[in-house]
């Protein structure tokens, strides 16, 4: 992985927005929380290159992107996308607190999703993915939409 952490934002979209939520074995059991969802482009010196897009994949501003396609019960929560030299992309839940799931999970752009596999959970490649991750999310949290104040 590119380890230059020294990326920013550009042409950043946001369409943060009440998500509801739910637990399909409790009945009744849904509830809506604020979250950051985006797409953007990242910059390293002035240049594109890659990109970064946290989404469930079914809005209507997300279909063209490129998301895991993983089916489990993450899908409930945000999936956060990206790739810093536009052929390796990797992937992350949130976990309703900002940052990511258990789950990180990498693959390629030209074998697609279905070459996705877990990280390996070792130091030397986990680390600066985390990293990126971290730096992601402090970035979208300075330019994002914030919650609406609650009506009382």
């Amino acid at each position: 992985m590119n380890a230059n952490l020294n990326f920013t934002l550009v042409n950043f979209q946001d369409h943060s927005a009440y998500a509801t939520f739910w637990i399909e074995r409790t009945e009744g059991t849904d509830w809506q929380e604020w979250r950051q969802l985006y797409v953007t482009d990242l910059s390293v010196d002035g240049r594109v290159t890659g990109k970064a897009h946290c989404c469930f994949g079914y809005e209507d501003w997300a279909k063209g992107l490129r998301t895991s396609g993983a089916v489990d019960w993450y899908d409930k929560w945000p999936e956060i996308n990206f790739t810093l030299d536009g052929l390796t992309w990797y992937s992350g839940h949130s976990d309703g607190d900002g940052g990511t799931g258990q789950s990180i999970r990498k693959w390629s752009a030209e074998e697609g999703w279905e070459s996705m596999n877990s990280l390996d959970y070792g130091f030397e490649e986990c680390l600066p993915v985390l990293l990126a991750f971290d730096h992601l999310a402090m970035l979208v949290e300075a330019v994002a939409a914030k919650e609406p104040p609650k009506q009382s």
